[in-house]
């Protein structure tokens, strides 16, 4: 990565493509996946203190997983005006 690449990557300008974006949701989709069967290795499933640990952590998964797209929805929006957008002539 260049030194102007990583400006932009710490100024919070678009750095991704597409390809990119869908290298990270794939990424972070398998990252909760990882949590998820650590949790079900190490709490198993007996008892209702687990079952409620269980839920209470797929609730927080699933908000963090909607969140995460919905972010990377709106720089993929944003990627595509900047693909698209024809500069202006003066």
């Amino acid at each position: 990565m260049s030194l102007s690449g990583l400006t932009d990557f710490l100024a919070l300008r678009p750095v991704f493509t597409t390809l990119g974006l869908r290298l990270v949701w794939f990424a972070f989709l398998l990252q909760q996946a990882d949590i998820l069967a650590g949790l079900f290795r190490s709490y198993g499933l007996s008892g209702w203190g687990s079952w409620y640990n269980i839920s209470t952590l797929l609730f927080h998964m699933l908000v963090n997983v909607l969140l995460v797209r919905v972010l990377l929805e709106a720089a993929a929006a944003i990627l595509l005006r900047r693909s698209t957008a024809v500069p202006d002539p003066d």
